[in-house]
């Protein structure tokens, strides 16, 4: 879909717009047949009034989409009423008696697969909202535009004409580019808006420019949700409260569309661990299947941070945008018990205890709550790390995939993600897979790969965590992987203990990149464009039987392959330039 040359890019745009492609090729709102112009003009439209219907459907998208010819610079136009999204006829049953308290919200988007903002399709679009929302006269100007632009003004004039409400109007400008609006486009914006502000003082105008980090932005947000919590009981001291929840009804909470509500789970820095024996998980659903006393005296309970608590009545909390902080394990444990005993479920009178506290937006508050709950029983060192932005990135981004190729690779943001979904284990990365290929390849490093990946996760190791989590494409981190994957498949044919595969993987790793690139110290752009098709067997024996030769001659043990020695005589040899 892109049309910008990626190599005018930096490498975080590259990223984003990496990214981006990716949700746009998933997007499939849209009908049969239509231009990937015009299929650009719904994406944009659904990312943006997905914030008013958490239930957009394509007949909602369509009723909205007006750019065809004759649009006078607007793709598509929505309205609401009061926060609400409009349908069909809304003004026929408007109630007049509540006159100016009723705000209208006109939600106006222009949207394009070009990199810049066309002065002219702004300056086509203030003309057009002067002509048809400000003077108002449509009899005027219907020559001028398509009938579905003119038909979706006409409610609005007229309950302007009735009931002289606020009317507030947002237009969206979405761009595929990284450009700055010019002075000139905000100035003659100024300009309009406040002309029009004297003629109409309940008219407020708002004009937004999507670049490509701003969409991409909006296409990661979701929508603000307000789930029930039934109750049996609750205690409050300030503005969180402690509550007991029969089992059940906590069950209910967790369910959306007859699934477990994963959204609930996004701050959690685990995935859920199972039901293997002896597991803990085990033992929380045999207290659920064989109750032998109450399951909240057996259990720590559930943490839920909320933006908002509404106040609640006796039996109900209203939870805004709701995360389990802790208790994953918990909840999974015990939506799988109602889905496989639902009766059983259903006649129980077990309680859980819940912890709810409210945040608001603040960041800081959450990040302490989930070290500080998450504190209690063991998790690996590098877990919290994983909440940081740059893991779920790069798990969007083989997700996505940005090659276009089928999913191949699954890059674990939060642990054992993708194990509990058993996808196979070949094809799953893990956060010191990650590190371990990056410390090889790029700072040339495989002794420390082999032997001290989980060491970067330490304090005084923050500058080695900071050259391999930052300032390289996404691309950069497919591509290690795959390097290593491919010669993992490699080794796999040779006569090799295991171990001995471990202490040199990284060893040929490294050196496999500097030959393919023919240069010393390859650079992380260079090596984010590796062609893997280039990639000849021959040459992966090449430097096999190289390396193997060495590794003998340090008596291929593992304690020399994880030592200085080793790495500087593979060195040595890199430094003679052999790709010559």
């Amino acid at each position: 879909m892109s049309k910008l040359k990626t190599q005018e890019l930096t490498p975080n745009q590259k990223d984003v717009l990496a990214l981006l492609d990716g949700q746009f090729s998933a997007f499939k709102l849209f009908p049969d047949g239509i231009s990937d112009e015009r299929k650009y003009e719904w994406f944009c439209s659904y990312q943006i009034i997905k914030f008013l219907n958490s239930n957009i459907d394509i007949d909602m998208l369509e009723r909205g989409v007006v750019g065809n010819g004759g649009d006078g610079g607007i793709d598509s136009i929505y309205i609401s009423l009061d926060s609400r999204l409009t349908e069909d006829g809304w003004d026929e049953d408007i109630d007049t008696t509540l006159g100016p308290r009723r705000t209208i919200d006109i939600h106006c988007i222009q949207a394009t697969t070009s990199s810049g903002i066309s002065k002219a399709k702004v300056s086509q679009a203030l003309e057009t909202i002067e002509r048809l929302l400000i003077d108002g006269n449509l009899d005027i100007y219907k020559k001028h535009y398509n009938a579905d632009l003119i038909n979706a003004i006409e409610p609005i004039i007229k309950i302007r004409t009735a009931i002289d409400p606020i009317i507030n109007l947002h237009f969206f400008y979405c761009t595929k580019g990284f450009e700055d609006v010019h002075p000139n486009i905000l100035q003659d914006i100024e300009s309009s808006k406040a002309k029009w502000k004297e003629r109409n003082s309940k008219f407020n105008i708002n004009f937004k420019f999507f670049k490509v980090e701003e969409l991409f932005d909006y296409c990661r947000t979701k929508p603000s949700e307000i789930i029930d919590l039934k109750i049996t009981k609750s205690m409050t001291r300030e503005k969180d409260y402690v509550a007991f929840a029969l089992i059940r009804d906590y069950k209910n909470f967790l369910t959306k569309e007859n699934n477990i509500n994963n959204d609930l789970f996004d701050y959690n820095i685990r995935a859920f661990m199972g039901n293997r024996k002896n597991s803990i998980n085990n033992k929380i659903l045999d207290s659920l299947q064989n109750p032998k006393d109450k399951f909240w005296r057996l259990n720590n309970g559930i943490t839920i941070i909320a933006k908002d608590i509404g106040t609640p009545d006796e039996t109900t909390m209203k939870l805004t945008d709701p995360k389990i902080v802790n208790g994953l394990q918990t909840s999974y444990s015990i939506f799988n018990f109602g889905k496989a005993e639902d009766s059983k479920l259903q006649n129980s009178q077990d309680e859980i205890l819940i912890k709810i506290i409210k945040i608001g937006d603040n960041e800081e508050i959450k990040d302490r709550i989930i070290v500080s709950t998450n504190s209690q029983t063991p998790i690996p060192r590098y877990a919290l790390n994983m909440t940081e932005d740059i893991h779920s990135k790069i798990s969007l981004f083989f997700e996505k995939n940005y090659l276009g190729n089928e999913q191949d690779l699954f890059y674990e943001d939060k642990v054992n993600r993708f194990g509990s979904q058993n996808k196979p284990k070949k094809q799953i990365v893990t956060v010191l897979q990650m590190i371990k290929a990056v410390l090889g390849i790029f700072l040339q490093r495989p002794h420390d790969a082999r032997g001290r990946p989980s060491n970067i996760f330490d304090e005084k190791n923050h500058e080695d965590y900071e050259n391999i989590f930052s300032n390289h494409e996404l691309l950069f981190y497919y591509s290690c992987i795959k390097i290593v994957k491919r010669i993992e498949l490699f080794l796999e044919a040779k006569s090799l203990e295991s171990r001995e595969r471990a202490d040199i993987i990284y060893y040929i790793a490294m050196c496999l990149v500097c030959f393919l690139l023919k240069e010393r110290k390859p650079i992380n752009n260079d090596i984010a464009n590796i062609n893997f098709k280039t990639i000849e067997e021959s040459l992966i024996d090449k430097i096999y039987n190289k390396i193997d030769a060495v590794y003998t001659d340090f008596d291929r043990s593992s304690k020399n392959a994880k030592g200085n020695d080793m790495v500087k005589a593979v060195g040595k040899w890199l430094d003679t330039e052999p790709w010559k």
